[in-house]
C-alpha cells in the first residue's frame, strides 16, 4: 500500500509519567494520579507468578476511586485518560487481559470484557489494543478469547456497546482514531502470517475496509499512537 498520511490521525498530546519504585507503580496525567501496589502472590496465584497487583486507586480533583479486580492481575499494561474524564485501565491476567473504564466524576466502573458473554456467563478472555475517540465519548478495542479478536465500540455517554466485526482478526495490535472522530484504523496480525494488515472502520457506514499490508516502519509508527506504557 502507499505511504500512510499520518496527518489524518488523532494523537493525544497529553503526556503521562510512569514511575516504578519497588512494589509501587505511579502514573500521572494532568491532575489524575493512579497508584498500584504489588504484593506477593498467594495460593493458586503463586503457581503463575511471584507477584500480583493488589490495591489500585485513582485520585483526582473529583475525588478518589478504588479499583478492585478478582482475580488480581499480574501487571498493569497501560492507562489512558479521555477528554470526557474517563480512565481506561488495561491489565494482564494469568491468561488473557482485562480493560476497565473508570468514570472520574462518579466513580462508576465498567469491565469491557463483559460486553461479550460466553455460554458459561463469563466475559471475553482478552482485550487487545484500545483507544479513545478525540472527544472521549467512544472507545474502540479488540475483544475476544485467546487466539481470536473482534472489533468492539462502546459509547460511554449512551452506555451502548456495538459488536462491529464478524471477521475474526486473531490479534489487533494497534487502534488509532481519525481526527474527525467518525472512523478509526486498526492493525491486525493473523496466525497464518506475521504480516501486519491495516483496516479502516467507517462509523457512518458501519463497515470495515481492508487498506493493505503495512511496512515495518508504518506498523511501528501506528503502534506509537496506541496507549501503552513506554
Amino acid at each position: 500500500m502507499n505511504t500512510l498520511d499520518y496527518s489524518q490521525y488523532y494523537n493525544n498530546q497529553d503526556k503521562s509519567k510512569v514511575v516504578v519504585s519497588g512494589k509501587q507503580i505511579v502514573w500521572k496525567n494532568k491532575d489524575v494520579t493512579f497508584t498500584a501496589k504489588l504484593t506477593n502472590a498467594k495460593g493458586e496465584e503463586a503457581a503463575e507468578a511471584n507477584e500480583v497487583v493488589d490495591s489500585m486507586k485513582i485520585k483526582s480533583k473529583r475525588g478518589e476511586q478504588l479499583v478492585k479486580f478478582n482475580p488480581r492481575p499480574l501487571r498493569v499494561n497501560s492507562l489512558f485518560l479521555s477528554k470526557s474524564n474517563q480512565v481506561a485501565l488495561h491489565v494482564s491476567d494469568h491468561e488473557g487481559s482485562r480493560l476497565i473504564l473508570i468514570n472520574l466524576s462518579d466513580g462508576a466502573q465498567t469491565i469491557v470484557n463483559m460486553f461479550e458473554m460466553n455460554s458459561d456467563g463469563a466475559g471475553s478472555e482478552k482485550i487487545d489494543a484500545y483507544n479513545w475517540s478525540p472527544d472521549g465519548k467512544k472507545i474502540a478495542f479488540g475483544i475476544g478469547d485467546l487466539g481470536s479478536s473482534y472489533i468492539g465500540l462502546y459509547n460511554v455517554e449512551r452506555k451502548s456497546y456495538m459488536h462491529v466485526s464478524d471477521k475474526d482478526f486473531t490479534l489487533i495490535s494497534s487502534i488509532v482514531w481519525h481526527k474527525d472522530g467518525k472512523s478509526f484504523d486498526f492493525v491486525s496480525k493473523g496466525d497464518d502470517s506475521p504480516q501486519a494488515v491495516l483496516y479502516t472502520y467507517l462509523e457512518t457506514k458501519k463497515s470495515i475496509l481492508k487498506k493493505g499490508s503495512l511496512t515495518k516502519n508504518d506498523e511501528q509508527k501506528i503502534s506509537q499512537l496506541t496507549p501503552k506504557f513506554d
